[in-house]
């Protein structure tokens, strides 16, 4: 199973390779709400989303199998 520490509010983490704040943690259903520093956009991820460090894996786009 997944874990981490503590998350804090304020807290500068990476969802996949962009910088973002963490906003709003929902427990019960394992949600965090993000802001990217990029574009200021806000969004609700899977806490498991949100890591320390950017994620820069090569991956295959998925629009290659069409």
């Amino acid at each position: 199973m997944w874990e981490r520490k503590c998350l804090f509010i304020g807290e500068k983490l990476f969802f996949i390779n962009k910088e973002a704040v963490l906003l709003k943690i929902y427990n019960p259903l394992s949600l965090a709400k993000i802001q990217l520093i990029s574009d200021s956009s806000e969004m609700i991820v899977d806490i498991k989303c949100l890591q320390n460090e950017p994620d820069l894996t090569n991956s295959i786009p998925l629009g290659i199998w069409r």
